[in-house]
């Protein structure tokens, strides 16, 4: 159900994500609360399949720094190949991990 005429980025704050992650609108950003981390939310803008203006709120802030930083401009494709699966601790997954989930589910969604 896209609206023609209005920018991708627009659509995607009509059409959010859904599913695993709790999504809300925030300044036409993806923002999302990640699962058994420390950050208690993240947000990006996905424009087609790249992603950019990554921010995470709390956790570790120099190392989502320096992620949110690697990964602006990077594809979909790019930061899950790269970055799903990484773990924290004796967690099963990691900031990054929920990132490179949430980029993909939200570039899926935006695909139907």
């Amino acid at each position: 159900m896209r609206q023609p005429g209005l920018p991708k980025q627009l659509r995607l704050g009509i059409r959010m994500c859904q599913g695993t992650f709790f999504v809300t609108k925030t300044n036409d950003k993806e923002e999302l609360k990640p699962h058994n981390v420390c950050a208690a939310s993240l947000s990006f803008d996905l424009d087609d399949d790249v992603v950019r203006n990554v921010e995470f709120t709390r956790g570790c802030d120099g190392n989502l720094k320096a992620i949110s930083k690697l990964v602006d401009g990077m594809t979909v494709d790019q930061i899950y190949n790269t970055l799903h699966g990484n773990t924290c601790g004796f967690k099963d997954t990691s900031c990054a991990d929920q990132l490179a989930q949430a980029v993909r589910q939200c570039y899926e969604e935006s695909q139907k």
